[in-house]
Parts: structure tokens; sequence; C-alpha cells
């Protein structure tokens, strides 16, 4: 690991950390307190979890800073430009567990990355009439 990955990470780490703070204890506090003993954990139990709070924010600015700076790169790796890819198998099992019917599945390209057409499938599916 570099330092400028490290100092990426830091940075990351304290935006979400005072965003969310501004955000959830001062913009919303009010909403919140309305909330509390009902469906929110009080301030007492949210301090207990704070370490947990923590480590996920850290865990999230170590994925994000790595997936730009791979994407970055001017070489290619795996799964670049098919980040969001489904096979037909996956997109026909999907349809069927919605409990749609599948009209048609085609390969196309729906977008360009980089001046080239990107491949991908389009779906059209169904309500299956009863």
């Amino acid at each position: 690991m570099n330092t400028r990955y490290l100092i990426s990470v830091a940075v990351i780490f304290v935006l979400l950390m005072t965003f969310g703070f501004v955000i959830h204890a001062l913009l919303l506090a009010p909403d919140y307190q309305k909330i509390t003993p009902t469906i929110m954990r009080g301030p007492e139990d949210g301090a207990k979890h704070l370490g947990f709070l923590i480590v996920a924010q850290l865990i999230f600015a170590i994925a994000f800073v790595r997936i730009y700076l791979r994407g970055r790169e001017d070489k290619p790796w795996i799964g670049q430009g098919l980040r969001y890819a489904h096979g037909a198998a996956y997109v026909r099992a999907s349809v069927e567990a919605a409990g749609l019917a599948l009209l048609q599945l085609e390969d196309l390209s729906a977008r360009n990355e980089d001046n080239a057409p990107v491949p991908g499938l389009v779906a059209v599916a169904s309500r299956i009439p009863t």
C-alpha cells in the first residue's frame, strides 16, 4: 500500500463520519427523538455500538477507494465494463422467481464505454395472466 492510498482512505473515512454526524446528530436529531422509544434505539444504546459503526465506515472507505483507484487505471482489470452484468440464466431465474413470464431475452448493447458497445441483455417480462 502506498501513502496516497492510505491518505485517500483516511479522507473518505473522515468525510463519512463527519457527514454522518451532521446529518444524523444535528439535522435529523429532532425527528429521531420523536420515534426513539418505539422505533429507534436510544443514544445510550447507540453509544454501545459506536465501535461497529466505526469499523463499518472504515471498511466502506477502504472498498470505495479500492474500487475508485482500480477504475482509474489505464490497464483493464477483470470485470471492467461488466461490473453490473448478469448472465442469461440469472435473468431467467429472477424473472421466474418474481412470478413473471419472460417474453423476450436478447443479447444487445444498451450503452457504450470508451466508444465501444458494452455487451448486455435486454429482457421483456410480463405478469402471468390468471
